[in-house]
């Protein structure tokens, strides 16, 4: 990769680069964007100083972008801070002359190499071109028309160079609206395996280990649409290391023909979405139909697990007085479970919605891996009683979206979809009893329902997951014990001992948002963390457990 002189974002520049129209958002752009040129010459400082730096090749399919567009995605990638890069554009049989003019004069720069399909072959055949002509350690997909913020690069490599075991990485991103201004952000949690299965968090900003992807033959056509989705599956099966960057490194751009902004106009994508999701349950020994999530933007699936016996659970319900002694009415009914048996418990006033909500719990604890499977609950009149919980410092957690409608979905869909979570609500889950029973054993310090806390972060430690299962649906006709089942002192000694994990933060949440406000807004800039980590491990990777 030839050395060229740094093209050097000014302050103005920055300045509108780190802008967006919501109030919100700027608040953390300005603890969370590079807005100043010294920080800006300390990153590409950083990056001469490292030894062995990480080399990224940015695979850029094109065709038919309009030129302005393709010229600032290039421009985005010539300013970063971080200088071993390349940009592989393969021209997937571009007919409009201004396009073609557009790429002629981007690959002016040596360290742009250009490939042209003569007739359209799709983006997977044009991105497994750039992927063939790759010479970097990892590669980075980068559509057309977007934008990388002038620091991406470089918050990419100082990941991979501090571990550089480490197989994939991603961010978080934002959308570019009809004026090009920073709007729609999108806040993602840490590895969450099995939340993929519900649509693609990842992308974008995702950079892989070149080796990996050829491993595992680049993208596939007839997934074309949702081929990175098929990538981003099959990668998942072969138990990668991933980080995850907790700031906002891509823009993704709004435009007339784009899925951002027109679900309809490629209605394609979401077909190839299910088929993948379909065909990569299929490899992990589950054939089962895969749906689109009716009133929910389009891209957010459900898998439909076969149905296990009831033999196959055992029902442990609990009353108010029960709740001092959770962890021993737990061990009790774990040691009288038969082999491969599940234990179900509901607190007091929790009923199943309908027929089906035990065994949509208990399905998911089929999925290797998976301990521990908690439900969706409402009250009475359909407000939230549980659509997941988040750790926080003070040992008692935050019950997301705690009184309101169900019709609300919450933030990325929260409330609606499955996803991998790290506390379990004690008063409605499905546990593997044969894999939790020790894991309870050692939480001999609580009685109460921090014992299944401290149980489950003991599991995440050894590689052990739990999921919110919001179509496992219940009714709470006991709202007070249900919402507030913890006990101070035992949530002060949890807060103690798990201080330091706490801290860190849930990985399954991400830092930017709000610990004291239910519905997922954006902490207040006085109230977020003074350093942002580099990046955050997801499911097993917390060395502190």
């Amino acid at each position: 990769m030839r050395w060229l002189p740094p093209v050097v974002p000014g302050p103005d520049q920055l300045a509108v680069l780190a802008a967006s129209p919501w109030p919100e958002f700027q608040r953390w752009l300005s603890v969370s964007a590079l807005t100043s040129t010294k920080t800006w010459w300390a990153m590409r400082r950083s990056a001469l100083r490292m030894t062995a730096p990480p080399r990224l090749s940015l695979l850029m399919p094109v065709h038919d972008t309009v030129p302005g567009e393709l010229i600032e995605a290039v421009a985005s990638i010539r300013r970063q801070a971080y200088p071993f890069w390349e940009i592989c554009i393969v021209d997937d049989g571009s007919r409009r002359a201004d396009t073609l003019a557009a790429l002629d004069a981007v690959s002016q720069d040596p360290r742009i190499r250009l490939w042209r399909h003569p007739l359209s072959l799709g983006i997977s055949a044009a991105t497994n071109r750039a992927l063939a002509g790759a010479s970097g350690d990892f590669v980075a997909f980068v559509d057309h028309d977007d934008r990388l913020t002038p620091d991406a690069l470089w918050w990419v490599a100082e990941t991979l160079h501090r571990e550089p075991d480490c197989d994939l990485v991603y961010s978080d991103r934002d959308m570019l609206d009809a004026q090009g201004q920073r709007v729609m952000y999108l806040l993602k949690p840490a590895w969450s395996p099995e939340s993929l299965l519900s649509g693609n968090y990842l992308f974008h900003l995702v950079t892989c280990r070149r080796s990996l992807l050829e491993h595992l033959g680049g993208l596939r056509s007839e997934y074309d649409g949702s081929q990175d989705y098929d990538l981003m599956l099959r990668l998942a099966e072969t138990d990668p290391k991933v980080r995850h960057i907790p700031r906002v490194l891509y823009d993704w751009r709004q435009s007339a023909a784009s899925i951002s902004t027109d679900d309809e106009h490629k209605a394609y994508v979401f077909s190839a979405g299910m088929a993948a999701l379909a065909a990569a349950m299929e490899r992990r020994g589950f054939r089962c139909p895969v749906s689109e999530l009716k009133g929910l933007w389009r891209g957010n699936y459900r898998v439909h697990l076969p149905r296990p016996a009831a033999s196959r659970w055992k029902l442990l319900p609990l009353t108010r007085a029960d709740l001092p002694a959770y962890r021993d009415r737990l061990l009790r009914a774990l040691v009288t479970c038969r082999d491969g048996q599940r234990l179900v418990v509901l607190g007091p006033g929790v009923e199943p919605m309908d027929g089906d909500a035990l065994a949509e719990l208990v399905a998911w604890l089929d999925l290797p891996g998976v301990i521990a499977a908690t439900g969706r609950v409402t009250n009475p009149e359909d407000r939230y009683l549980h659509a997941g919980l988040v750790h926080r410092p003070s040992g008692i957690p935050l019950p997301l979206y705690l009184g309101h409608p169900d019709s609300d979905p919450g933030y990325l869909a929260f409330a609606w979809v499955l996803r991998n979570i790290s506390a379990p609500h004690p008063l409605c889950l499905a546990l593997n009893a044969a894999e939790f029973r020790p894991l309870l054993e050692e939480a001999a310090a609580f009685e109460g329902p921090h014992a299944l806390l401290q149980a489950m972060l003991r599991g995440i430690g050894r590689g052990k997951r739990a999921v919110f299962v919001p179509f496992a649906r219940f009714t709470g006709r006991d709202e007070e014990p249900f919402v507030t089942p913890w006990s101070p002192g035992e949530a002060q000694l949890f807060a103690h001992r798990w201080g330091r994990w706490l801290r860190e933060g849930d990985p399954c949440y991400h830092p930017a948002l709000s610990l004291d406000e239910v519905d997922c807004r954006l902490r207040e800039t006085a109230d977020f963390p003074s350093v942002l980590p580099i990046a955050r491990c997801g499911y097993g990777a917390h060395a502190s457990l």
